[in-house]
């Protein structure tokens, strides 16, 4: 025993973890915002399936045709004519661009043909149609 001697009870040393979690929050916000974003019509369509089908990245455009034939473009209606002078307000901006079309596979063939070609006529050289990958099959 040992008399004299009080044992006081010991600081531990610690780490501070404020400044960590502000970094990690950091991170995930630039992760979020500079991360890619898959980018829809903003209309339910059912895609046609393909087999065969590449990935198309960069869009510049998206014409969705549902199944009534109708026509979406960022989830607003539009006909042929309005299209028309959609398509080339978007080419007058001065760089070429890339149109997408999703059209319903019970939208008729007609519809997506009227499509392509406005933008052909229009000038348009890059034009993809959306399809969905069959599954069981890569």
């Amino acid at each position: 025993m040992r008399i004299g001697s009080q044992r006081k009870a010991s600081d531990e040393a610690t780490v501070d973890l404020t400044s960590m979690l502000d970094i990690v929050f950091i991170l995930l916000i630039f992760f979020i915002v500079t991360s890619s974003f898959v980018r829809e019509a903003g209309v339910d369509i059912s895609r046609p399936e393909a087999s065969h089908s590449n990935a198309q990245q960069d869009t510049d455009f998206i014409v969705a045709i549902d199944a009534s034939n109708d026509l979406y473009i960022d989830g607003v209606s539009f006909d042929i004519a309005s299209l028309h002078r959609i398509l080339a307000n978007e080419i007058g901006q001065g760089d070429a661009i890339t149109l997408l079309v999703q059209a319903d596979k019970n939208s008729a063939t007609g519809t997506v043909i009227k499509v392509m070609d406005i933008a052909k006529g229009l000038g348009i050289e890059h034009i993809a149609i959306a399809t969905q990958t069959v599954q069981g099959q890569d």
